[in-house]
């Protein structure tokens, strides 16, 4: 045919003529459908069947929708999905024999299964709320995620086709595109950043736009009309809050107690188990129900994001209908979400809380040494309050090179001054490798000789206190907040078990707040702490100091002791009410220190001149190079210079060795005349 008329002109001809038909000639338009499934009016129209929106059958002449075959390319794209005779007994069948196949283990499941008849109401659910989620079984291999996947996808007549495996974006919106509320699954995606970009942008079931479409004119829009779920060996989402409140996880365990026989009975009951479709159809989406359930749940999930419930109450409602359909008890679904899947989904890293998540990583990067007191220090306010001070852009610089953050650092500082936290100067280390080299020689140094203070500089930094830093890490799975002493409360002898809460950089024993108080020996919880030279005593002798209290000491047996000796050192907790501040500088002396010298070598005095014989290396390296004068013998240990006459002090920036007795061997000396 020949049509020498211009593409306005034929359009318009097109226009009238169908406007003629229909009005005139009353005539029906048929209409080629654009995907597999179900169609913009509700229907559903398969290659050899068709459904109204009640999943009542019907026919091209009551729907008016013709099947097309170039959607699939007959075949060639993908195959499209094939409905079995509706048989009311089909998903009884199918849940009879997964149970038989699952054993204790068949609830997640069964959820499973909710989950792919919600996926059949996609496009209501999406136009009415807005979003849809995304299910993630995940478990170790073995534990029958993809198994019951494939019992999922057979209530479409997807078991065969629609399992997916590294596929890329596009063909993934593609084939989400040509099918309308089919579910499909992607099975063990690798473990990467793109994962969790590639599942977030589904959520909301929005339109992936890439340049080009027909005659590589316009744009190409790829807008999914079907879900998308994900079995993994791994929890998807780790690296991605956003990503992470967007799904739901459900944690399969190992069958140990199924029958392995009906494992092999699953792919006929497969065949059969689209029998149901119309079933499945006809439940619609009751969203005052669906909306009630999940108020119902938020009293099980009082940390997890808001979006936990709703996506949760979806998957809920359908699998409690597919109990009441195969004959299974309700109650069973019910409980088991309720006391297993809310306490796995509710956890307050899930919540979406950005300030939660930096202090978290805050306190992991300074366990690991990787920020300190040149951009991170606890102060003690003159009031007597504590606070820890946080140089933003110092400790942001490592924690984005670290860690994967799905906030800046505009955004902390926003929640920062929210929370009514002040903006201050506080001094810190002028920098990294001063701080560095500050803590190591505080390694090696002697009380007598302590190496010089870093150079500090003032900075702008946030003050936190310490209750702020509790609300945000002491927060336990019941919603309690555990007191300072690791309990909630309760004193277990009721039988049930005291749940401890997540270590803040407050409460931590290897928190940079514990290491300076132990350091300095001021008030720790209530007690000081007293760093006393262990001297092994005569048994007849008491090694309790003077200044214990003598309730303190009654207590000190062997079976009940809290006198720990390591490498040669005693701590003692006393409450600091009971210090006796008026205690004779005679008595918190250490014992006298002992010269321990090799056998048959005289002992060495201070004056002597050594060399050191010990092992070379390190500091300890330029010690063995030259002889050394003894300034100061102290437990077992000599305090040396390299002058040879007074004045021993060293040069700035140094500090005079301290070095084991039994590594040292006399030289000569100067006489205890000329020592210091």
């Amino acid at each position: 045919m020949v049509c020498n008329l211009p593409a306005p002109a034929l359009q318009a001809l097109i226009r009238a003529r169908i406007s003629e038909y229909r009005t005139t000639r009353q005539g029906k338009s048929y209409r080629l459908v654009d995907r597999v499934g179900q169609q913009p009016d509700k229907s559903w129209v398969f290659a050899d069947r068709q459904f109204d929106k009640r999943g009542n059958p019907t026919t091209e002449e009551k729907s008016l929708w013709v099947w097309n075959p170039e959607i699939t390319g007959d075949g060639a794209y993908f195959s499209p999905p094939s409905i079995a005779d509706q048989d009311p007994n089909a998903l009884k069948n199918l849940v009879d024999i997964m149970r038989r196949a699952f054993g204790s283990k068949f609830m997640p499941a069964m959820l499973t299964l909710g989950y792919a008849v919600a996926g059949i109401h996609y496009q209501e659910i999406l136009e009415k709320d807005g979003a849809f989620p995304i299910l993630n079984p995940f478990g170790d291999p073995g534990s029958g995620k993809t198994a019951a996947a494939e019992c999922a996808l057979s209530l479409v007549g997807q078991h065969k086709d629609g399992m997916m495996v590294e596929v890329s974006t596009s063909a993934a919106y593609q084939r989400l595109m040509l099918a309308g509320g089919l579910i499909h699954c992607l099975d063990d995606p690798k473990r990467d950043e793109y994962l969790d970009e590639f599942l977030k942008g589904f959520y909301n079931g929005k339109s992936r736009v890439v340049r080009g479409g027909k005659d590589a004119v316009g744009f190409n829009t790829q807008r999914p009309h079907s879900p998308l779920m994900v079995t993994s060996n791994h929890a998807c989402g780790e690296n991605s809050a956003a990503t992470q409140s967007r799904l739901v996880r459900l944690f399969f365990s190992k069958v140990d107690d199924g029958d392995r026989a009906a494992f092999r009975e699953l792919p006929a009951a497969q065949e059969q188990a689209s029998g149901c479709f119309a079933q499945l159809v006809n439940l619609g989406y009751p969203a005052a129900e669906v909306h009630a359930l999940e108020q119902e749940l938020y009293q099980y999930l009082p940390h997890a994001h808001v979006r936990i419930a709703k996506s949760l109450a979806l998957i809920l409602h359908y699998s409690i209908k597919v109990a009441e359909l195969a004959g299974v008890d309700p109650a069973l679904v019910r409980e088991y979400v309720c006391t297993n899947v809310c306490t796995q989904v509710n956890d307050p890293d899930e919540g979406g809380d950005s300030l939660r998540d930096f202090l978290e990583k805050l306190h992991v990067l300074q366990s690991q040494s990787k920020v300190g007191d040149w951009n991170y220090r606890r102060i003690e306010k003159e009031s007597g309050e504590s606070v820890l001070a946080i140089y933003v852009p110092g400790v942001w610089a490592v924690m984005d090179r670290e860690c994967k953050l799905a906030y800046n650092r505009k955004i902390i500082e926003s929640l920062l001054m929210g929370q009514g936290i002040r903006k201050t100067k506080q001094r810190f280390h002028a920098t990294e490798d001063q701080s560095r080299a500050y803590e190591r020689l505080k390694l090696s140094a002697s009380e007598s000789f302590p190496p010089n203070q870093p150079d500090t500089t003032p900075r702008w930094c946030y003050e936190l206190p310490d209750d702020f830093l509790r609300d945000y890490s002491q927060k336990n799975l019941s919603g309690e907040v555990c007191g300072t002493d690791g309990t909630d409360g309760t004193d277990g002898t009721d039988g049930t078990s005291i749940v401890s809460s997540p270590e803040s950089p407050v409460d931590s024993s290897f928190s940079l707040f514990h290491k300076e108080k132990e350091q300095e020996g001021t008030e720790v919880d209530g007690f000081e702490t007293e760093v006393l030279n262990f001297d092994p005593v005569p048994k007849a002798e008491s090694s309790v100091p003077s200044s214990v209290p003598k309730t303190l000491e009654q207590n000190l047996s062997p079976e009940k002791s809290v006198i720990e000796k390591v490498s040669a050192i005693e701590k003692i907790l006393v409450p600091c009410s009971q210090k006796n501040e008026q205690e004779p500088q005679s008595q918190k002396e250490a014992p006298p220190a002992r010269n321990i010298t090799p056998l048959g070598d005289p002992p060495i005095q201070v004056g002597d001149r050594v060399q050191y014989v010990g092992e070379k290396f390190t500091l300890q390296r330029i010690c063995g190079e030259r002889p050394l004068t003894v300034v100061k013998i102290e437990n077992g240990n000599a305090t040396c210079s390299h002058r040879s006459s007074p004045p021993f002090e060293p040069e700035a920036g140094r500090v005079n060795p301290c070095l084991p007795l039994t590594d040292l061997r006399k030289t000569g000396g100067l006489g205890n005349a000329d020592a210091p």
